[in-house]
């Protein structure tokens, strides 16, 4: 399986007052057999990102694609 993000944004409260950019401009591409790994500081967008890829929330822009189909 594949997984590649283009140009993903996310915003947290958007509109409103605390409005907060999460994820801005994401591009990455993950072949067949690759790892990972996603690493950062407190607020960093880690676990906004993990939220997009199993849909728990979708973007604002930008989009994922998941091959299922890709030999390994």
């Amino acid at each position: 399986m594949s997984i590649t993000v283009e140009n993903l944004t996310y915003t947290y409260s958007k509109g409103l007052p605390n409005e907060t950019r999460a994820l801005e401009d994401v591009s990455f591409q993950l072949e067949p057999g690759e790892f990972a790994a996603v690493i950062g500081h407190t607020g960093s967008g880690k676990s906004t990102l993990m939220q997009q890829l199993n849909g728990l929330l979708r973007p604002d822009s930008g989009k994922i694609i998941c091959n299922f189909l890709s030999k390994m």
